[in-house]
């Protein structure tokens, strides 16, 4: 075998007397080496087709053409984004790039998009009918998207730079009051998800811890219960993943109301029945299927028609309106921080604001100031 420097590949005799040689030629996008084999009558013939491929790489023409359109430049950057997001996420990239990017401007040059390109297929889509938050999507992927290609060198800088942010008006949240939940509740009690919409109101948990909840994980003596996955939908598909983040994952106390409610719901199901929440088939449930069995007992209910995840809400503006600290619902919520709690539930503090502007008499008690 010819040995040669590292980097310029190999060469050997073949037993019928032709050479051979092979070099590596970069890594794939799951790191696996590329090797190319050529052969010749001669090692001087194999060495210089090595030379040609070596040369062809480097110059960026052999592992890979660069994308030159939008489309071409977008199905790069989803395979690269593939993995570093969740399963979800990356589902979602792929229907705002399909629906809203490609088949607007896929076929305009990577390096002719400037900001009125951006401009103009905002207008395009708002004009069609597309909401504030549908536009900042488009607007906050497609500048993820074109920093990376100035990362890669496709790009000298990113055009979303200088094109203004889409603005959406902050969403007042919808919760119901206590009555309402009450109400909600007693109309739904013979209800086979009773026990879930329970659940939400009374712990805050999301709509995927709620159906990816396992019974292994509900200590009913302890009355608590501990958060470790979360159900997904992409498509018609469920995956059971882990907890978003850190603070996600955690552990909640239950009320003894809850804890009964969960016991006679066990004595309910088979034995061997490992999730909380199954489907009729007793399998993982669509959590899209949930929310429309949401939407028909809210109907029946005759309470205020609020989105399943504002269960969420209300839980956590129950436990705020009863004086509940706020680091506890933050804990209890997975939230980060106290100060994002804070933040999404102002409208809830405002009461226990003015409720602290006590007078002196009640701050130092029933004695007189001098």
């Amino acid at each position: 075998m010819s040995k040669r420097a590292n980097g310029e590949g190999t060469i050997y005799k073949q037993p019928n007397g032709s050479w051979r040689g092979a070099v590596t030629l970069g890594h794939d996008e799951h790191g696996k080496q590329i090797r190319r084999s050529y052969t010749g009558k001669t090692q001087a013939e194999v060495k210089a087709k090595l030379q040609a491929a070596l040369r062809e790489h480097h110059e960026g023409t052999l592992v890979q053409r660069t994308p030159t359109t939008v489309a071409e430049f977008m199905q790069e950057w989803l395979r690269h984004k593939e993995r570093t997001v969740r399963q979800k996420t990356h589902l979602e990239y792929r229907q705002v790039v399909k629906l809203h990017i490609t088949s607007h401007i896929g076929g305009v040059k990577l390096m002719k998009v400037t900001p009125l390109t951006i401009e103009q297929l905002l207008s395009h889509l708002s004009e069609n009918g597309a909401s504030p938050q549908l536009l900042k999507r488009v607007y906050e992927l497609l500048r993820q998207a074109f920093y990376q290609a100035v990362s890669w060198g496709l790009l000298g800088s990113n055009p979303t730079q200088k094109v203004k942010p889409p603005r959406v008006e902050a969403r007042t949240l919808t919760v119901w009051s206590g009555n309402d939940a009450r109400t909600f509740l007693e109309a739904i009690r013979t209800h086979r998800l009773y026990p879930l919409f329970y659940l939400a109101l009374t712990t805050g948990m999301r709509r995927g811890e709620l159906l990816g909840l396992h019974w292994e994980d509900v200590d009913l003596e302890g009355q608590e219960l501990l958060v470790r996955y979360s159900l997904v939908q992409c498509g018609h598909e469920v995956h059971l993943n882990a907890p978003k983040t850190r603070t996600s994952f955690r552990r909640i106390t239950l009320s003894p109301d809850t804890v009964e409610v969960l016991r006679e719901h066990r004595k309910n199901q088979a034995a061997d029945q490992k999730l909380v929440f199954p489907s009729t088939h007793g399998t993982y449930m669509l959590p899209s299927n949930v929310v429309k069995i949401f939407g028909k007992l809210i109907q029946q209910a005759g309470v205020p028609r609020i989105r399943l995840h504002d269960l969420r809400h209300t839980s956590a503006s129950l436990l705020i309106a009863s004086k509940v600290p706020v680091k506890v619902v933050s804990e209890r919520l997975g939230h980060t921080d106290a100060s994002l709690t804070l933040k999404v539930y102002t409208h809830v503090y405002e009461e226990q604001r003015r409720e602290a502007a006590l007078p002196m008499t009640a701050l130092l008690g029933s004695g007189q100031l001098n």
